[in-house]
C-alpha cells in the first residue's frame, strides 16, 4: 500500500461512525505496521550510531599530508580518514545532491574475517551475521541515496553471500526502489582452468564471476546513454586500411609485398607475434584507418575509392565510396607510429551486456596496481575505470566510501588524464590497521607522482587529507561557538574551496575572527565573530567582488545578521552557522532520545 493511500484510508476510519477511540488506535496501529514487499530482520544496535547520538561528526585537515598541483585547476580529491557512518554523515552536509557517482566494495560478509561489527569480527556461525550486515549496510546506503544527484549512479560490488538480501533490501522504497535498478553486471574474476579441475575433483563449482548491482536515480534507462566504453590501448587488429595519395590501400598487401618470404599469418598473428611487421607498420603507416558505416550523408556524390573530407556541425569526418554505398574512415592512434588529432575511441568502444570477461587477466597483476600491498584484496583498475567512463561526466563527483586501496580514486585520475575531465574523488575508509594512511593515501600519492608500478605519473591533480572528529551535540552556547570553529574545514569541502588567504578585500583575516579561502575564482570567508561584521561590510563596499563570496557566519539562529548585509547583499550569500549545520544532521542522524528499531 503507498503511504497516499495509507493516509486516506486513516482519515476514513478517523471519521468513519461506530468506532470507539480504542477500535480506531487498533485499526490505525495495524494499517501502519503494514509493510510493503521487502525484507524483514532483526536491526542490530551499531556502536558508531550510538555515538552518534551524543555526539556530531565534523571534518579536520591534516595539512601535512595534502599535495598540490601546479596547474590552478586541477580538481581536489578528498580522503577522509574515519568511521564511515561519521564520514557520511558529514558529506549528507556537504554534498546532498552532488554525488554524481558512487562506487563502493563493501565487505561481502565471508566470516573469514572480512567483516568487523561494533569491533568484532563476524564469524559465520555468528546467529546475527546476516542481521548486522544488513544493518550495517541499510545505514550506509539510506545516507547515500541522499547523496546522489537526480542522475546520480552507483554501483555496488558483491558476492554471492549476500547478493540475495543486497538486492531485495535496494529493491525497497526506503532505499533505491526497484524502478531505479538497472542491472547486475555478472564480473568474471576467476577463471584458470587449474581452478576448475580442483574444484572438480572436490566435487564442487568453481565460483567464476562477482556481481554489481547498478542503481540509476533518474531510473534504469538513466544510464543507457553512455554504453560505449571500452576503451582499448591499441587498435583492432582487423582494421587494415591505409591513406596514400588520397586513395585507400590495403596494410596487409604492402607488407606481403614487402617481405615475401614472411610466412602469411591471420592478421592478429601479423599483430601481435611478427616483429616484422610493427616495424614495417612503425616506419611506413602513418595513419590507420576503421572502415565504419555511415548515415546521414546522401547529398554527398563520390566515384568508388574516391576520399573527400567533410565538415558537419564542427567535427570532421572522412568519407568514401566503396562501390556499394558511402562509408567512413575513422582515425585511429597506433601503438605501432605516429597518429592523429582525431579521437581514436570511435572504433575502439563496444556495447557490453550484463556479462564481463576476463578481467581475472587483470588480477595476476592488480597486487602490483598503486604499488601497495592490500591483503583484502583489490579491484582491478581497468574494472573502475569502465564504470566510470559508462557513468560519469568530464565534471562529475565521485564517492567510494568503502575505499580499501584507493583503486577508485587511481582510475578516476586516470580517466580524467585520458579525456581531459575534471572529476573529483571522494574516498572515505577507516584506518584499521592503518590502510587508509599505509596503503590508500600512498596509493594516491604514488599514482600523481608517478611512482613504483603506477609508472606515468598523474600531476594534474590536488590531494587533501582530513580525519573525522567529534564534538558535544548539546546546544548550549559554548558548544555552538565551539562547532563554529570546529566545522571550517567541512565547510570547505561542501564549497570545494581550499587555498588560505591571509587577507579577504584588504582585511587581514585572523583564525580566532575571521578566515578566507579560495578556489577556482571564487571566494569563502568564515566570521566567527558576529562584533567584525561592519568591518567586512565596509570592506566588500569598498571592493565589489566580481562574484557573490559565500559568507558562514555565527549566529546563535537561523538569521546570518542579514540586516547587516542588506547594503553589500549583491555581493554575499550569507549563511548562518551552526544553524545550518543542525537541520541538516537533524535529519540524518539518530535522535537522541530515539531507540532502535527492533524490526526492518
Amino acid at each position: 500500500m503507498k503511504d497516499s493511500e495509507k493516509v486516506k484510508l486513516i482519515k476514513r476510519i478517523r471519521s468513519a461512525s461506530g468506532l470507539d477511540d480504542d477500535d480506531r488506535a487498533t485499526l490505525i496501529g495495524l494499517i501502519n505496521e503494514c509493510r510493503s514487499y521487502g525484507m524483514v530482520w532483526e536491526m542490530q544496535p551499531e556502536d558508531a550510531e550510538e555515538h552518534l547520538r551524543r555526539r556530531l561528526p565534523v571534518l579536520t585537515e591534516v595539512p601535512d599530508m595534502a599535495i598540490k598541483s601546479e596547474n590552478a585547476d586541477a580538481p581536489h580529491h578528498v580522503i577522509i580518514e574515519g568511521e564511515n557512518l561519521e564520514s557520511l554523515s558529514v558529506l549528507a552536509f556537504t554534498h546532498s545532491g552532488k554525488i554524481d557517482v558512487i562506487y563502493i566494495d563493501p565487505p561481502y560478509n565471508t566470516g573469514n574475517k572480512d567483516f568487523i561489527y561494533n569491533d568484532d569480527y563476524v564469524d559465520s556461525d555468528n546467529d546475527y551475521r546476516h542481521s548486522k550486515w544488513l544493518s550495517f549496510m541499510k545505514r550506509r546506503l539510506s545516507i547515500a541515496k541522499r547523496l546522489l544527484s537526480d542522475e546520480g549512479v552507483i554501483f555496488i560490488s558483491i558476492s554471492d553471500i549476500e547478493y540475495a538480501n543486497l538486492k531485495v533490501m535496494c529493491d525497497s522504497q526506503e532505499l533505491f526502489g526497484e524502478s531505479n535498478y538497472v542491472t547486475t553486471l555478472h564480473v568474471e574474476m576467476s577463471a584458470t582452468q587449474g581452478m576448475k579441475v580442483r574444484a572438480a575433483q572436490n566435487g564442487t563449482i568453481v565460483k567464476n564471476a562477482e556481481y554489481i548491482l547498478i542503481y540509476a536515480r533518474g531510473g534504469r534507462k538513466q544510464i543507457a546513454r553512455n554504453l560505449l566504453y571500452d576503451y582499448r590501448p591499441d587498435y583492432d587488429t582487423h582494421y587494415n586500411i591505409y591513406l596514400r595519395d588520397g586513395r585507400r590501400n590495403s596494410v596487409r598487401e604492402m607488407f606481403k609485398a614487402a617481405y615475401p618470404a614472411v610466412r602469411w599469418r591471420k592478421m592478429t598473428d601479423l599483430y601481435y607475434q611478427s616483429p616484422e611487421f610493427r616495424r614495417f607498420v612503425a616506419d611506413n603507416v602513418d595513419y590507420i584507418y576503421a572502415d565504419d558505416k555511415i548515415t546521414g550523408f546522401d547529398d554527398i556524390a563520390l566515384d568508388e575509392g574516391e576520399i573527400r573530407k567533410v565538415e558537419r556541425d564542427g567535427k570532421i569526418f572522412y568519407i568514401y565510396h566503396n562501390g556499394s554505398r558511402l562509408r567512413q574512415l575513422l582515425p585511429l592512434k597506433s601503438s605501432f607510429g605516429p597518429c592523429d588529432d582525431f579521437d581514436r575511441s570511435h572504433g575502439l568502444r563496444k556495447i557490453r551486456g550484463d556479462w564481463w570477461k576476463d578481467f581475472y587477466k587483470d588480477m595476476g597483476n592488480v597486487s602490483k596496481e598503486g604499488d601497495v600491498v592490500f591483503e583484502n584484496g583489490k579491484k582491478p583498475v581497468r574494472l573502475i575505470y569502465q564504470l566510470l567512463k559508462m557513468a560519469s561526466r568530464p565534471d562529475s563527483t565521485v564517492l567510494d566510501f568503502f575505499a580499501g586501496s584507493g583503486t577508485t580514486l587511481h582510475a578516476l585520475m586516470q580517466l580524467n588524464a585520458d579525456d581531459g575531465g575534471r572529476r573529483q574523488c571522494i574516498l572515505c575508509t577507516a584506518n584499521e590497521n592503518n590502510i587508509c594512511r599505509d596503503i590508500t593515501y600512498l596509493r594516491a600519492c604514488n599514482a600523481i607522482k608517478g611512482k613504483g608500478e603506477s609508472r606515468k605519473a598523474l600531476p594534474t591533480n590536488s590531494l587533501l587529507f582530513f580525519t573525522t572528529e567529534l564534538t558535544d551535540r548539546h546546544r548550549s552556547p559554548a558548544a555552538m561557538r565551539r562547532l563554529a570553529y570546529l566545522a571550517t574545514d567541512m565547510l570547505r569541502v561542501r564549497e570545494n574551496i581550499f587555498d588560505e588567504q591571509s587577507e579577504f578585500c584588504g582585511l587581514k583575516t585572523n583564525p580566532m575572527l575571521l578566515r578566507c579561502f579560495s578556489a577556482y575564482g571564487r571566494l569563502m570567508a568564515v566570521i566567527y565573530r558576529e562584533e567584525i561584521i561592519p568591518k567586512i561590510v565596509s570592506a566588500i563596499a569598498a571592493h565589489r567582488p566580481d562574484r557573490p563570496v559565500t559568507l558562514y557566519v555565527f549566529s546563535p539562529g537561523e538569521n546570518p545578521w542579514r540586516e547587516q548585509f542588506e547594503s553589500v547583499a549583491d555581493y554575499v550569500r550569507p549563511i548562518a552557522v551552526p544553524a545550518v549545520i543542525y537541520n541538516c544532521y537533524d535529519k540524518v542522524l539518530p535522535g537522541e532520545n530515539d531507540t532502535n528499531n527492533t524490526r526492518k
